[in-house]
């Protein structure tokens, strides 16, 4: 598996379908420990992975507020409260492609990542994601 380059870069994740496909074992799982396991995950690779040390996360999760430890430097938990997660995370795509900035969205959903694909965005599907950087903190 090759892995992306390691550039600084804005990571624009779909954290809902990221947390069920890697952190929940099954459709009946509990969600919310999930989220938070995930949550902390991010976290802790954003402040322990000495490549991303000018890189930012952006999770898109759907629904209203939760308490996910709060936002740090490094990543912002966004919340769609009434929208899609899907649409935030479009929009920021669609802002840092016509920016120039270095993106690379994270999701499994392939309608999403057919659009952001459009934009000239790099894409990873959250397994490839999560193996990256468990590889690096070994």
């Amino acid at each position: 598996m090759k892995d992306v380059s390691w550039k600084p870069a804005v990571y624009l994740v779909d954290g809902s379908n990221f947390y069920m496909s890697v952190f929940c074992g099954d459709f009946m799982s509990d969600r919310s420990a999930a989220e938070k396991k995930f949550a902390a995950w991010v976290k802790f690779v954003s402040e322990n992975v000495e490549e991303l040390a000018d890189s930012t996360f952006r999770v898109y999760l759907d629904g209203g507020f939760r308490d996910l430890s709060g936002n740090t430097p490094k990543v912002a938990f966004i919340f769609s409260e009434s929208a899609k997660a899907d649409e935030g995370l479009l929009e920021y795509a669609s802002f840092c492609a016509s920016e120039k900035r270095r993106a690379i969205a994270v999701s499994n959903d392939r309608e999403l990542v057919s659009e952001i694909k459009k934009m000239g965005i790099k894409t990873l599907n959250c397994g490839k994601f999560f193996r990256m950087f468990e590889k690096k903190l070994k």
